[in-house]
């Protein structure tokens, strides 16, 4: 059986930027990534703890361990949403609270949430607008 290459991460710099950056493929998995900083200690462990990451869930499978808080964060700063949606991922993002999880998020969260911030009296289209669209595009 032939052996699986892996090539690792290596630390770098970029030109004319302060941050290193992790660049490199683990089991198949092609990175480059900022790693906020540079201290070129504080690089170092976070290439070791991303490394690490990366080969376990390739041995084992991803976990889902982002919060949908921290999602939206994301969502918002990457898509710059209209008001209205932002203001919808806003509700959600507090319905949810700061500690749940994507993974954990299913059609009955869903539903009670549009229980929560929609109307008693709100009709289906209202709450696609308001509840399940933003909820798909955050996750």
């Amino acid at each position: 059986m032939p052996k699986e290459r892996t090539t690792g991460l290596k630390v770098i710099e970029r030109k004319g930027r302060a941050a290193l950056y992790l660049r490199g493929t683990v089991r198949g998995i092609s990175v480059f990534e900022s790693l906020g900083t540079d201290d070129p200690r504080l690089a170092e462990e976070a290439r070791a703890a991303r490394e690490a990451e990366l080969y376990r869930g390739a041995l084992h499978g991803f976990r889902n361990t982002m919060t949908f808080a921290g999602a939206a964060l994301s969502y918002i700063q990457t898509v710059k949403p209209g008001r209205d949606t932002l203001a919808a991922v806003g509700k959600l993002a507090q319905h949810f609270g700061p500690s749940i999880l994507c993974g954990s998020i299913d059609q009955a969260k869903i539903d009670a949430a549009g229980r929560v911030i929609c109307r008693a009296d709100a009709k289906p289209a209202t709450i696609q607008r308001t509840i399940t669209t933003p909820v798909a595009a955050v996750l």
